[in-house]
C-alpha cells in the first residue's frame, strides 16, 4: 500500500486542489482505479475529470468502472485513450446511456469473417441472398467495422446476440416462404416487405426480376439492438481508432 507521500505525488499533479482530488476519488470508488485513469489520461489531451463529466459518473454509480471497461477494450485493439472520445461524446453526461453503450460494446465481437452460405428457399424466383451484407450490418458478431457503408444509415438494428448463422439463414427462408405464399414474388419492381420469421419481424429486400436478388434482410422487432448512425461511428472508433 502507497503512504500518503506517494499518494501526494501520484494525484495531486493532475489536480489544481484537494477539492478536486477528493471528488475525483470519490467517484473512482479506489485510488488504484483513479491511479490507473490518470495513467490511461496521461499525453491524451483530456482530463479524468472530463471523463467522469461526460460519462455521468459520480460517486453512487459504475461510471469510473465502465470509463475503465472501455478503455481496456480500446487497449484490447490497440488503441489508446482518444479511441474512447466519441462513445462519451455521445454519452454527454446520461449515466443511462453510459451504460447501454457500455454493455453493447462488450458484446460485439470482433474480426470475424461473415458467412457466405446461401439460404436454401430462393428457387425457383430469386437468384441469391446478399448474405455477407446480412451478417456483416445487422449481427454484432460480424459487424463489418472496417467498411463505411455499414455506417450511412440513420439507424442499425441488430440481431440478437449469439445469433448463429444457420439460424439467421433461416429466418431468411421463412421470410422468402411468406412471400413466395403472398404471390409477389418475383417481383416486377423494387420489393421492400416486412415479415414474420421465428426471430421476429423482419424487413426483406428484393431486387425486380430481371436482376433477382435479395439484397436486404434486417430485424423490425421491438427491443432489439436499435443504434443511431453517430453511435455506431463511436463503437467503430473504439474498435479501429476511425473518428467519427
Amino acid at each position: 500500500m502507497r503512504d500518503l507521500p506517494q499518494l501526494r505525488d501520484v494525484f495531486l499533479p493532475a489536480f489544481t486542489d484537494g477539492t478536486g482530488l477528493l471528488a475525483a476519488l470519490r467517484t473512482a470508488r479506489t485510488a488504484a482505479r483513479l491511479e490507473s485513469l490518470l495513467a490511461s489520461a496521461r499525453g491524451s489531451g483530456v482530463t479524468v475529470e472530463s471523463w467522469f463529466t461526460r460519462a455521468g459518473a459520480t460517486a453512487t454509480n459504475d461510471g469510473a468502472r465502465q470509463i475503465a471497461a472501455l478503455l481496456a477494450r480500446a487497449r484490447g485493439q490497440g488503441g489508446d485513450a482518444t479511441w474512447i472520445e466519441a462513445i462519451l461524446n455521445r454519452v454527454a453526461g446520461d449515466a443511462a446511456v453510459m451504460t447501454r453503450m457500455t454493455t453493447a460494446a462488450h458484446r460485439f465481437t470482433l474480426g470475424r469473417p461473415a458467412p457466405v452460405t446461401q439460404p436454401s428457399r430462393l428457387a425457383p424466383e430469386l437468384r441469391a441472398a446478399d448474405t455477407v451484407h446480412f451478417f456483416e450490418r445487422h449481427t454484432g458478431e460480424f459487424l463489418g467495422w472496417w467498411d463505411p457503408r455499414n455506417f450511412r444509415a440513420p439507424t442499425t438494428t441488430l440481431w440478437p446476440k449469439g445469433t448463429a448463422e444457420a439460424t439467421l439463414l433461416g429466418w431468411v427462408d421463412e421470410g422468402i416462404v411468406s412471400l413466395r405464399a403472398s404471390g409477389v414474388l418475383p417481383p416486377t419492381a423494387w420489393l421492400a416487405r416486412d415479415v414474420p420469421t421465428s426471430g421476429g419481424l423482419a424487413r426483406i429486400g428484393i431486387n425486380p426480376a430481371t436482376n433477382p436478388d435479395l439484397t436486404q434482410f434486417y430485424p423490425k422487432a421491438p427491443g432489439l439492438w436499435t443504434f443511431t448512425r453517430q453511435e455506431m461511428k463511436a463503437f467503430r472508433q473504439l474498435f479501429t481508432g476511425v473518428a467519427p
